[in-house]
C-alpha cells in the first residue's frame, strides 16, 4: 500500500519521473532505457534551480573537458493554422519543435489542405534557456582546471523542420531560415558573454553535422558529443535532466560511462513558460515569410 501510494505522487519531468523528499530536501529521478533497465539518479534541492546532482556519481577527478549546450527551438516558435470554417475557433498551435506536432502540420498542409494564418518567432531568449545558461556557468564555475567547453547548438536539425514546411507548402521560406539563423547568433553572443565572465572560452558545435558536412540521424546526432570526447580524459556532462537519457542510454549500449552534472531547472519543466507572456514573440503572417 505504501508503495502505490509513492508511484501516486511521480513528478512527471520530460519522459522522467520525480519522487520527492520534502523532508531531505531530496528527489529520486527514474526513466526506463528499455530491455528492464531503469536510469535512476538522486538529486538534492539546489537554490537556483529544483534540483541538482550527479550521474552515476561525482567524478573522483576534477572534470578538465566540459560538454553542454542548449535546444534552440522553445514552445515560442510554433505555427498557427486558419480556421477550417470562417468565424469559427482555429486549431490550438502547433510547436515546430515537437516531433508529433510536426506530423500535425504535415497532416494539416497535405492531407487537409489548411491555411497557415502565421508563425510566432521569438524575439529573445525563452525562461528555458536563460534559466539553463545561468546554471550552466554556475557549474563551469566552480571547476579550475578546466581545458575545453564543448557548447552544442543543434541548429541545422531546425532548418531541416523549416525544410519539412517548404516541402508541403512547395515554396521557400526565406526569411524564417534567416530568422533562425539571427536567432541562433543571438544565443551564441550571449552563451559568450556568459562565459567570458568566468574566464572560459567555448567552442561551439552541431551535433547534426558529420565530420564530412553530412546530416547525422537524431539518434546518431545525439550520441556524437559524448562519443567524439571519448579521445579527452576526464571529460563531464552538464545536462538537464531531461538529457541525461543520451549519457545513459551510451553507458548500456556501449559500455562507455561520461558523468554528468544533471539539473531539474523547474517544475514544471520551464519550456512550458514559453506561453508568449514570459516570452516576447511576433507573430508573422505567412506571406511575409516568403520573400
Amino acid at each position: 500500500m505504501q508503495q502505490n501510494k509513492y508511484i501516486e505522487h511521480a513528478i512527471p519531468y520530460e519522459g522522467w519521473k520525480l519522487f520527492e523528499d520534502k523532508i531531505n530536501q531530496q528527489c529520486t529521478a527514474e526513466k526506463s532505457l528499455g530491455d528492464n533497465k531503469i536510469c535512476r539518479v538522486v538529486l538534492n534541492a539546489h537554490r537556483e534551480i529544483s534540483y541538482e546532482g550527479y550521474w552515476p556519481g561525482r567524478p573522483q577527478k576534477p572534470p578538465q573537458i566540459l560538454i553542454t549546450g542548449s535546444c534552440i527551438y522553445s514552445d515560442c516558435w510554433r505555427l498557427q493554422f486558419e480556421p477550417h470554417i470562417p468565424g469559427i475557433s482555429p486549431p490550438r498551435p502547433f510547436i515546430l519543435g515537437l516531433t508529433h506536432d510536426r506530423k500535425r502540420i504535415h497532416q494539416y498542409l497535405i492531407r487537409k489542405r489548411r491555411l497557415i494564418r502565421h508563425i510566432d518567432v521569438p524575439l529573445q531568449s525563452c525562461v528555458y534557456q536563460d534559466r539553463l545558461l545561468s546554471w550552466q556557468v554556475n557549474c563551469v564555475s566552480e571547476f579550475s582546471d578546466v581545458e575545453r567547453l564543448f557548447y552544442h547548438l543543434p541548429v541545422s536539425i531546425y532548418h531541416t523542420f523549416i525544410d519539412e514546411i517548404e516541402e508541403a507548402l512547395s515554396t521557400r521560406l526565406p526569411v524564417l531560415h534567416k530568422l533562425l539563423d539571427e536567432y541562433t547568433d543571438m544565443l551564441k553572443k550571449k552563451c559568450i558573454e556568459a562565459f567570458r565572465n568566468i574566464g572560459i572560452s567555448m567552442e561551439f558545435c552541431d551535433p547534426y553535422k558529420g565530420t564530412n558536412g553530412e546530416m547525422l540521424d537524431p539518434h546518431a546526432a545525439d550520441r556524437a558529443p559524448y562519443l567524439n570526447a571519448m579521445k579527452f580524459g576526464n571529460v563531464m556532462g552538464i545536462e538537464d535532466l531531461a538529457q541525461l537519457t543520451i549519457s545513459a542510454t551510451i553507458a548500456k549500449d556501449f559500455g562507455i560511462t561520461i558523468p554528468c552534472r544533471v539539473g531539474v531547472l523547474g517544475l514544471p519543466h520551464p519550456l512550458g513558460q514559453c506561453d508568449g507572456r514570459h516570452c516576447h514573440r511576433m507573430q508573422l503572417p505567412i506571406d511575409s515569410l516568403l520573400s
